[in-house]
């Protein structure tokens, strides 16, 4: 029985770009939490204070769904095509 196959460089460079792209969305809605959070502490005491927590939180969620697109984007346009499975014969 042989090892498995390696991975080739358009199997590498798809994981390594939905794996950046996993953990900056993931940054990035930790942040909009924290955003948000902070918008309900400020919202009676400092409107204005709670106005720009509020839109760190926005564009916190945007970029997020803006890296969660891109990842399905990089899966999908770096998906194997047709043919045998990498490192075989036929």
């Amino acid at each position: 029985m042989t090892a498995p196959p390696g991975w080739s460089v358009r199997e590498a460079l798809r994981a390594a770009l939905v794996l950046l792209l996993g953990i900056i969305s993931g940054s990035r809605l930790v942040s909009a939490w924290t955003g948000w959070q902070a918008y309900q502490e400020w919202r009676g005491r400092d409107p204005s204070g709670a106005d720009a927590s509020l839109t760190f939180a926005e564009v916190d969620l945007a970029i997020a769904a803006l890296a969660i697109a891109g990842a399905w984007l990089a899966w999908w346009l770096l998906r194997p095509r047709g043919g045998p499975p990498a490192g075989t014969l036929s």
